[in-house]
């Protein structure tokens, strides 16, 4: 994705002389939070084509679906994972339940809220996407950031 971003045709001395420039610290290379910021800019194209002049139009729009892609991807890992998490406490809760021969008022409530926790994690929906719309790409950047799934009740409040 880095090198996409940053690549750079050498067929010309305009273009060895931005590279040029660019080692030595005169031109910026795109990072992917500048990227991640691009996505949230109205004028995201421009902004890495001042960065890049040597990345298409379509490279960049190719690269920001890249870039959304990863997003979600690494945001649904983090979601997947906190899930299993959960599941080994469910688990945990069983073996000592199996191991003292019988649960407790404490063990079926700690049980109950487990379970609960979840099911609420593997029911969890994206609040701000509809299935053939798109969506608010600031409330990806978000959920990525914090390693979070926004819920419905929190996109509301924010789009209010």
């Amino acid at each position: 994705l880095l090198k996409s971003a940053n690549s750079v045709s050498q067929g010309h001395r305009k273009a060895l002389e931005y590279l040029l420039l660019r080692k030595s610290g005169h031109e910026a290379e795109l990072w992917f939070e500048v990227i991640v910021g691009t996505l949230l800019s109205t004028k995201g194209v421009e902004d890495w084509m001042r960065v890049n002049p040597y990345v298409s139009e379509g490279q960049i729009r190719a690269l920001m679906m890249l870039v959304t892609v990863i997003m979600l991807r690494v945001n649904r890992i983090g979601h997947t994972n906190r899930a299993l998490g959960e599941c080994d406490t469910l688990i945990g809760l069983f073996t000592k339940i199996q191991k003292a021969g019988k649960a407790d008022d404490k063990d079926r409530i700690l049980v109950r809220q487990s379970a609960n926790t979840l099911v609420s994690l593997v029911s969890t929906e994206r609040a701000y996407t509809r299935q053939g719309q798109s969506f608010d790409p600031r409330c990806l950047a978000f959920e990525f950031a914090w390693d979070m799934v926004l819920r419905k009740p929190q996109y509301e409040l924010v789009a209010e």
